[in-house]
Formats: structure tokens, C-alpha cells, sequence
């Protein structure tokens, strides 16, 4: 019987034998999976290709720290943050280790939304170890890069406690702030005139 000299090697294999009908359906499968992802890689029509797209620079202080799109390094001027949350985006909105700031016109409150604030955080702002689900004070940044912060002590045998945090920009939507710990920025309230 002569051999057809169309598509011979695909049903056959290097020994010359017929394939097995699973074999030619594998290799039939193969083919149409290499079809459809190279035609699902092609932009659309008028569309442009993420290759012909201008590339976005995304700078930070800490190259630890993860960015989201948008510039990053910039300042955070007062008012995005008077009437902001800053929520910690280490945690689930709703679980024991979930807290947030609280910014107001100048004033901030630290809540936390489980037993106690991380440790570390709490004797960055009062200098002691001592357990705490709620910090407050005020704030003052002039520059969007140094938060100013007075801490007020939880009682009256303690003295307040002034520090400055460095604050900037993440992307669009989150802030790098000083203790290490990157910040979704929320709007709780209208911004005051």
C-alpha cells in the first residue's frame, strides 16, 4: 500500500507504525491548545499591545516594600490624610491582627480591631511594651515625607511622646509609612474646607 506524502508523519510514529486513536487525539488536542493561546496573546483590534505600551516607573525608599501603579516616593499632602483611615493591608479586613488609622483634622486615633495593636508599633509611638488597643494624639506633616506626631500617654504619671515617621506614597491607593508597614489609604469622611 503506497504512503500518502499529506500529514503521513502526524499519524504515524518514528517506527513507522500506526498512532492509536487516544495518541491522535492528543496530539489533535496539543495542536488546538497552541492555536487558541497564541491567538488569546494578540490584543484586539485597535487595541495596543502591552509591548507598545510606554513603561510606568515605580520608585521606593524600600525596595522591600511592595507598589501599586501610580507614582510611589511621592508625598501624601495633610489633606488626603484629614478624614482618612490607614489600613494595614498585612490583614484581613475583619481578623484579630486587622487595625487602622484614624485621621482627623489634627488629630489621629490607632485602633485595633482585635485584642491589642502589634507590639512592635506600640513602643515605636509610646516607648514601652505595655499592651494597647488604642493610641492617640495629634499630627502635622509641612512636607508630605515626615509625619509629625505627638503621642498623649495613657495617664497622667506619663509624659507625651513626640516622633516623626516618614510617610509616602505606594501607588494610587497606599502609603509607606515609617514603622514599616504598608497602608491602604481609605476615605472615612468628606474632606473639611
Amino acid at each position: 500500500m503506497p504512503r500518502s506524502p499529506f500529514n503521513h508523519h502526524r499519524f504515524t510514529r518514528p517506527d513507522g507504525c500506526p498512532l492509536t486513536v487516544q495518541q491522535k487525539l492528543l496530539r489533535f488536542s496539543a495542536g488546538l491548545l497552541a492555536i487558541v493561546s497564541a491567538a488569546s496573546c494578540a490584543p484586539p483590534p485597535g487595541m495596543s499591545s502591552p509591548a507598545n505600551r510606554p513603561a510606568r516607573t515605580v520608585t521606593s525608599s524600600d525596595s522591600k516594600r511592595p507598589t501599586t501603579g501610580g507614582d510611589s516616593g511621592q508625598p501624601v499632602p495633610p489633606t488626603r490624610l484629614r478624614g482618612a483611615a490607614l489600613s494595614w493591608i498585612g490583614a484581613r479586613r475583619d481578623s484579630a491582627d486587622a487595625f487602622q488609622w484614624n485621621f482627623d483634622e489634627r488629630t489621629f486615633e490607632l485602633v485595633s480591631k482585635g485584642p491589642a495593636l502589634p507590639i512592635d508599633l506600640v513602643q515605636l509611638l509610646t516607648g514601652r511594651k505595655t499592651p494597647r488597643r488604642r493610641i492617640v494624639g495629634e499630627w502635622h506633616t509641612s512636607d508630605g515625607h515626615q509625619l509629625e506626631m505627638t503621642v498623649q500617654p495613657p495617664s497622667a504619671d506619663q509624659t507625651e511622646r513626640r516622633l516623626i515617621l516618614t510617610i509616602e506614597t505606594a501607588g494610587l491607593l497606599r502609603a509607606n509609612l515609617g514603622d514599616g508597614r504598608q497602608y491602604n489609604i481609605l476615605r472615612r469622611q468628606p474632606v473639611p474646607r
